[in-house]
């Protein structure tokens, strides 16, 4: 990933650090877009048969087993895999801790870690088009671009908040639901603002390139799985 990073910045117009952690965060995106799109397909499939689940759900709430049964009937239906992001996320976490530990240990260049045939850039611009400083943290205008993009990406990947249904008794689990569902939208992408802000800029940077690439992955992923779902509708 250094060396990636050291060969990618040598190429890029005016040596460009910024230009070059852009590209490098696409590729590895792009390596690992396989796992994660299996992944965001069964997350929208998931996502769509929402309501069906809830009726699931409150139909079988006296019987556990006729519950799980009954929900994994219909995700065979579906040709949903529920337990496969599990699988999906251990193989990607070492490579995208890889990257942000180059990001965040790898600025100034040296020549301690890198191959013989990668040679370091002559002046290589650790800024991004003369508007950050990748080396130095407190970029408010970049952590809330990050903040933005991530509450937007996570709009688009969760399912709709679940609203209790009028009358009914309050349900542990729903509102347990409930709760995760408002700290992902609105809390996360709080902490990471302030992340990216503690952060050196190069960080903020990677952030904001892979949010980008997700939403428009998930919007892909979101058309691909709406016609999928509407394809299977005519079919029954």
């Amino acid at each position: 990933m250094y060396n990636a990073l050291v060969f990618l910045t040598g190429v890029m117009p005016g040596e460009s650090v910024g230009l070059a952690v852009i590209a490098l965060t696409i590729l590895v995106k792009f390596f690992i877009l396989p796992l994660q799109h299996g992944q965001k397909k069964n997350q929208q499939r998931m996502q769509a048969i929402q309501p069906e689940l809830q009726e699931l759900q409150h139909k079988h709430k006296d019987d556990r087993a006729a519950q799980a049964q009954a929900m994994m009937d219909l995700y065979r239906e579906h040709d949903i895999k529920p337990f496969s992001g599990f699988l999906s996320l251990f193989i990607q976490l070492p490579i995208i801790w890889a990257l942000y530990w180059v990001f965040i240990k790898g600025l100034p260049f040296s020549t301690e870690r890198l191959y013989g045939f990668v040679t370091l850039p002559d002046n290589p611009a650790f800024t991004l088009f003369g508007l950050f400083d990748l080396a130095t943290n407190h970029q408010l205008i970049l952590a809330i671009l990050v903040g933005v993009t991530l509450y937007y990406q996570i709009k688009l990947s969760m399912p709709p908040i679940p609203k209790r249904k009028k009358g009914a008794e309050p349900n542990f689990g729903e509102d347990l639901a409930r709760s995760m569902n408002l700290n992902m939208r609105f809390v996360m992408p709080l902490i990471m603002t302030f992340a990216t802000w503690s952060f050196p800029a190069v960080v903020g940077l990677y952030f904001l390139t892979t949010n980008i690439f997700s939403i428009i992955h998930e919007l892909f992923v979101a058309k691909e799985a709406k016609n999928i779902l509407a394809t299977e509708a005519k079919a029954s």
